[in-house]
């Protein structure tokens, strides 16, 4: 409950942002604002000042800016509908400017403050590639990413930003034992109600150093320590903390479940650890189907109780470096639409991949909770988002109004009255349909976003 109220919140602050960029507009060029209100439904506090009435009202997605004759059709003196072309397209493109510029400002704070980093994602090292993931064949643990479609990485956020696209294939450009190298491979697009599945397969060169042992566990009964580097298991190298869960599995079985464990502490030695299978809960059998000889054998992993050192610190960069980095994260969001859009008519994305206002509202949930940086990075994806598709030329946006106030533009008259609502009526049911089939994906989707 407090994810998603915190959601709305987030996502009802962006929209006002945005109705906020038409009022100040419409104020600047004197053009009658009747309401401006934070909120939807009856108003709770009401206070009018000078024309303009503002309201706060209970349903908090959001507000509304009501201005003199802006209605199609409607024409008064001093109103919207007859006032000069470029004041009316100044007002119409107000809000979604407000929207880009304050993007950047979020971008900008976020550098300033600080981002949460973790030493081990200050490179592009690969320390493991999952089994039969998009990657696995073509890279190594142990490379080391330099560019990906001719973009350079230079840590592991750039790196997981690019392979996260939603591009059928990469180029990687790479080093391997000094030497580059270069490679393309495909990434398939999973179902949409499996979309969190979408992975690369790709993990970071995280050091294979204990930072945490669980009580009475297999790790503390065998005497390991935190700060312990595990160098093998039983033969088995360890490039990276990855490679340890996979290598357990491999060697214990259940006549048979310790593992030799080479590790490092100022000196080596050699401990036996004895992990522990730990049963996962049994998925329920499907009425109707047959049970095959797999499903009667226990599920489970080999768990030895130790957890990773991750050393984290806070990257502060200065004013000028700040500027440089959100005008490229800016850059990237902003041109990321029109490359979903691309993929969209080209069929390599379906609009079931697609976030609708519940996966947005669920994930500003989330990223408010995640701290200041995660939740000024979000707002800013959200913000560009909003700015863009609200110029794009759909009649029912400002971008519409725009396409419109061009139309009379060249034909010198205003766009009849009946010829409007015709193109408002078809493009606003086109929304309903579209709205309604992202939201159906949405509910799906809910399950993602619970935390146990």
């Amino acid at each position: 409950m407090i994810q998603v109220l915190l959601g709305i919140l987030v996502l009802s602050f962006l929209v006002l942002l945005h109705e906020l960029g038409h009022f100040i507009a419409a104020k600047l060029v004197k053009i009658p604002v009747l309401k401006f209100s934070i909120g939807f439904g009856k108003p709770i506090i009401s206070k009018k000042i000078g024309e303009t009435e503002y309201q706060i009202a209970p349903i908090l997605f959001g507000g509304f800016v009501q201005m003199e004759g802006d209605e199609p059709g409607k024409t008064t003196a001093d109103g919207f509908n007859s006032r000069p072309i470029w004041q009316r397209a100044f007002v119409a493109v107000s809000g979604p400017l407000v929207n880009l510029v304050t993007a950047f400002i979020f971008l900008v704070i976020m550098y300033l403050h600080g981002v949460p980093n973790a030493t081990y994602l200050d490179h592009t090292n690969i320390g493991f590639i999952t089994p039969h993931s998009a990657a696995d064949g073509y890279l190594q643990a142990g490379d080391s990413v330099i560019s990906i479609n001719g973009e350079v990485v230079s840590n592991w956020q750039d790196l997981d930003l690019a392979l996260k696209d939603l591009s059928s294939s990469h180029a990687i450009l790479f080093v391997r034992n000094g030497k580059k190298d270069s490679v393309t491979f495909k990434i398939s697009i999973p179902d949409p109600n499996k979309i969190d599945e979408f992975d690369h397969g790709l993990l970071p060169l995280l050091p294979a150093v204990i930072g945490s042992i669980g009580p009475d566990s297999p790790a503390k009964n065998a005497g390991l320590v935190e700060g312990d580097t595990i160098i093998s298991i039983s033969g088995l190298p360890i490039v990276s903390w990855y490679d340890i869960s996979p290598s357990i599995e491999k060697l214990c079985t259940p006549e048979s479940n310790s593992v030799t464990m080479i590790i490092k502490n100022g000196t080596e030695k050699s401990v036996v650890v004895s992990p522990k299978f730990t049963p996962l809960e049994t998925p329920k059998k499907k009425w109707g189907k047959k049970e095959s000889e797999n499903d009667s054998l226990p599920k489970g992993r080999y768990i030895a109780g130790i957890g990773p050192r991750t050393e984290q610190y806070i990257r502060k960069l200065p004013f000028s470096d700040s500027i440089e980095k959100s005008v490229d994260t800016w850059k990237k969001y902003f041109f990321m639409i029109f490359d979903v859009f691309g993929k969209l008519f080209s069929g390599e994305v379906q609009v079931g991949h697609l976030s609708g206002p519940i996966s947005i509202i669920m994930i500003s949930g989330t990223a408010a909770q995640a701290g200041i940086a995660a939740l000024l990075n979000f707002m800013a994806l959200i913000s560009v988002n909003l700015g863009v598709l609200n110029l794009m030329p759909l009649v029912i946006t400002d971008g519409g109004i725009l396409a419109l106030l061009l139309v009379e533009f060249i034909i010198r008259k205003p766009v009849p009255e009946k010829v409007h609502q015709v193109l408002a009526s078809t493009f606003t049911a086109l929304f309903l349909l579209l709205f309604i089939f992202i939201s159906f994906y949405d509910v799906i989707r809910i399950p993602m976003f619970m935390t146990p």
